[in-house]
């Protein structure tokens, strides 16, 4: 890091997509340029370095990596979740977790807000603050004997544990434990693509994980159907309610297979909202918060002449939202 670069400050002032916090470089050769930093929150100020320039964007923008926090937010926490990269772990996800709750919805009320250019009159918030995510995707990495579901870290292909996920579902968590004890006993090898090192070797590539939040529907994604974890690991999962066996044989990181072979147990969950019920198989798009998805349906069929915000009756509606329907 150069001196210039050292002497680079900003001072977030809201959140972008991702959860970064976004404002005006302070120092250096890029001054008043729009700054983009993971781990500053909103009211935080730290030290930063450039790591990618934007030129052509609009407006230009740098993309930071954050040296040190110089003014931490006074409501900053301790992260409950010991895998997080800000808690020394490596799972660069929920960028805003060392936020309490409440602050969370204060930044993403205002980025909302400020995309609409409108004052939202409500904000709902999930009722489970963790623990909540009923549908999960796993990478797998990691190597014979020693396998690693997770995610991909920010901007690489590296994969990082993601064991004891504090917002996945608790059944998910048992799941996900069984395929990675059994998967080890059994000689299960990570799916490799292809490099400059070598061509595509392995077999498991990914994992995908759905629960009603008592039974669990898993779906093994392998990338040929002359597989290991389709033969041996799929019989020996027992945590799992339903096991089906898809095949992802693209080079890029699509996860979702052709087709599905339904192998044991519950071929799809059904879930409901307001009385509509839905059902979700192997390969269908479930929200990961259902009861925010149900809230907002209910939301979205309140009569504004009633009250107390009953349903709308006598009249049909359509969801065009894609996936499985139901918001």
């Amino acid at each position: 890091m150069s001196k210039k670069e050292g002497r680079m400050h900003l001072e977030a002032r809201r959140i972008d997509a991702l959860g970064d916090g976004v404002g005006k470089l302070r120092g250096g050769d890029h001054e008043g340029l729009e700054g983009h930093c993971p781990g500053l929150l909103p009211g935080e100020r730290g030290r930063v370095a450039i790591e990618a320039l934007a030129r052509r964007a609009r407006p230009a923008r740098a993309h930071l990596r954050l040296v040190e926090r110089t003014h931490p937010h006074p409501e900053r926490r301790d992260l409950p979740c010991a895998m997080h990269v800000e808690a020394r772990g490596r799972c660069t996800g929920c960028p805003l977790m060392s936020a309490p709750e409440a602050l969370q919805i204060q930044f993403k009320r205002a980025r909302i807000e400020a995309r609409l250019g409108a004052t939202l009159d409500e904000f709902v918030a999930s009722p489970r603050a963790l623990g909540y995510r009923q549908s999960a995707k796993r990478v797998v990495g990691g190597e014979l004997g020693r396998l690693r579901l997770g995610s991909y870290a920010r901007g690489s292909h590296r994969v990082v544990n993601m064991a004891g996920c504090v917002v996945d579902h608790p059944r998910i968590l048992e799941a996900v434990e069984e395929i990675v004890q059994r998967g080890n006993a059994l000689g299960i090898e990570p799916y490799v693509p292809a490099s400059d090192d070598g061509p595509a070797r392995g077999d498991l590539r990914y994992v995908w994980l759905k629960t009603d939040g008592e039974r669990v529907l898993t779906t093994l994604i392998g990338a040929h159907d002359q597989s290991p974890a389709r033969a041996r690991l799929a019989p020996a999962l027992e945590r799992s309610d339903g096991v089906a066996w898809s095949v992802q044989s693209g080079p890029g990181n699509a996860i979702r297979g052709e087709g599905v072979e339904f192998l044991h147990g519950l071929r799809s969950l059904e879930l409901s909202a307001l009385g509509a019920r839905v059902e979700i198989g192997p390969l269908g798009f479930l929200q990961p918060n259902p009861p925010v998805a149900a809230q907002a349906y209910a939301a979205l069929l309140a009569d504004p002449e009633d009250p107390e915000g009953a349903a709308l009756e006598g009249a049909l509606a359509f969801d065009l939202y894609a996936g499985a329907g139901i918001t």
